[in-house]
């Protein structure tokens, strides 16, 4: 009866995602490019660059999200 007894998963919001949610769609795909380009967005450049535009968001949250050690990959297994 309870062989496949499992705690649920907790699925905190991501900080990418939640600042990702909050934008129009033609910078969402910006942001994703940036993201995906880690030669020319070092996650320092990359934060700085935000960072003038007023999102704010650390090089650690960066690196978490493009490596996919945040919740986005909970929600997305």
């Amino acid at each position: 009866m309870l062989e496949n007894l499992e705690p649920p998963k907790r699925i905190r919001p991501c900080k990418m995602r939640t600042i990702m949610e909050r934008m129009d769609q033609s910078d969402v795909d910006i942001l994703k490019a940036a993201l995906a380009d880690e030669v020319k967005w070092k996650d320092w450049v990359l934060y700085r660059a935000l960072e003038e535009r007023g999102i704010d968001v650390s090089p650690n949250v960066l690196t978490k999200h493009r490596r996919n050690l945040c919740s986005c990959r909970t929600v997305n297994a």
